[in-house]
């Protein structure tokens, strides 16, 4: 034995030593897969509740497997192993959420993004879009009317600019906004980010070519990659789980400024736990970087409840057209009447670098979902 070989404290035959940064750099990539291949294949074709039930399967067989080979009696082994197999098989046939259409559940879809669901009220005169839990679109399936006051404050925007012109819609849920804006003679080009939506926003609320060109991809890369002019711009892409923050900075706003056509609006559709929470103060303060006038127009006729919030931009000053159509409907005559210029002295301005508008809205989250379930059990919808 030399010198050098007395001194490896490795066992004579031993495999070499991998050195700690590659340890590292296979764990990274091994992480990296493994959350690719759970976001983009594992949750859209098994659905997050067998994922959930398959995983917990798989640990209790690895604990059940290293059990079985520590002990010493033949049959108590092969007793483990079979007990093993059962169980596996067992897990095989756990079976997916389905649609119930005689309950109201007409469709489940699963994307990379959000669950999906597509709901029916027990009369069948109001059709829901629910993702993640969050109800996205209310329209009448008769119709095809929207029930939510939000898309009536949108309106308001044709009030604010020549008419017919071209919008950009940020957002298509179920597509009520396109479609309001599209039955009016309005250009419609719209963006959304999940092509599930689009495909769930086709089948079940009547989305057809005729309401607008939809291109499936991130709002902002649209907005950037396109430099065409718009004379209404409507960011609706925002839910109560989730504020893309991207969208809602002075980066991306100054971007949207450079879009609009003289005098044109951008819209944004906001959920805050009343008229003047902080969602609104600072969203309403980093648009006043890139606009000269910004006005909020509410959904709720109370100050102090939960819901949508319309703000509006402009470089010119909002003054709505005699005898306009939007007004028409009791809701944007309301939020017409309620608006007022956000408070924002202290509010923070939004930017790329610092943006904590996501976790502000976890509290809205919850008054949200609280107050969903409310309206569900009004509407009779227990099967949800």
């Amino acid at each position: 034995m030399t010198a050098e070989s007395s001194l490896d404290p490795r066992p004579v035959g031993a495999a070499p030593a991998v050195p700690a940064s590659s340890r590292t750099a296979a764990l990274a990539v091994e992480s990296v897969a493994a959350a690719l291949l759970t976001g983009f294949v594992l949750i859209p074709n098994i659905g997050v509740l067998r994922l959930t039930l398959m995983t917990g399967g798989l640990l209790l067989a690895t604990a059940a497997l290293g059990w079985a080979l520590t002990l010493k009696s033949a049959k108590a082994r092969a007793a483990a192993v079979s007990a093993l197999l059962i169980g596996a098989a067992g897990m095989g046939q756990v079976p997916s959420e389905a649609p119930r259409p005689a309950l109201g559940v007409i469709a489940i879809e699963q994307s990379p993004y959000a669950e999906i669901r597509v709901l029916d009220t027990p009369d069948r005169k109001l059709r829901l879009l629910v993702i993640d839990g969050g109800a996205h679109t209310i329209a009448n399936p008769a119709t095809w009317e929207s029930a939510y006051p939000y898309v009536a404050l949108v309106g308001v925007t044709r009030c604010l600019v020549p008419t017919p012109g071209r919008v950009l819609v940020v957002g298509v849920g179920g597509g009520s906004v396109l479609k309001d804006f599209a039955s009016r003679g309005w250009r419609v080009d719209a963006v959304e980010i999940d092509p599930v939506v689009v495909k769930v926003a086709r089948e079940h609320f009547g989305l057809t070519p005729d309401d607008g060109q939809v291109y499936t991809m991130d709002g902002r890369r649209f907005v950037n990659a396109n430099p065409g002019r718009y004379e209404v711009v409507v960011m609706d892409a925002f839910g109560s789980s989730s504020i893309p923050f991207h969208l809602v900075t002075r980066e991306s706003f100054r971007l949207v400024a450079s879009r609009l056509a003289p005098g044109g609006v951008l819209a944004i559709n906001v959920e805050s736990d009343g008229w003047h929470g902080e969602v609104v103060k600072a969203v309403a303060a980093t648009l006043r970087t890139q606009f000269a006038h910004v006005l909020a127009l509410p959904a709720e006729a109370s100050a102090e409840d939960l819901g949508n919030v319309v703000l509006l931009a402009s470089n010119a000053k909002p003054e709505p057209a005699a005898g306009c159509d939007a007004f028409a409907r009791s809701f944007a005559r309301r939020g017409w009447r309620n608006r007022f210029s956000p408070e924002i002295e202290g509010a923070p301005i939004l930017t790329d670098d610092l943006n904590p508008v996501d976790l502000w809205s976890e509290r809205i989250n919850v008054a949200a979902r609280l107050d969903l379930h409310r309206y569900f059990g009004e509407l009779g919808l227990k099967s949800y």
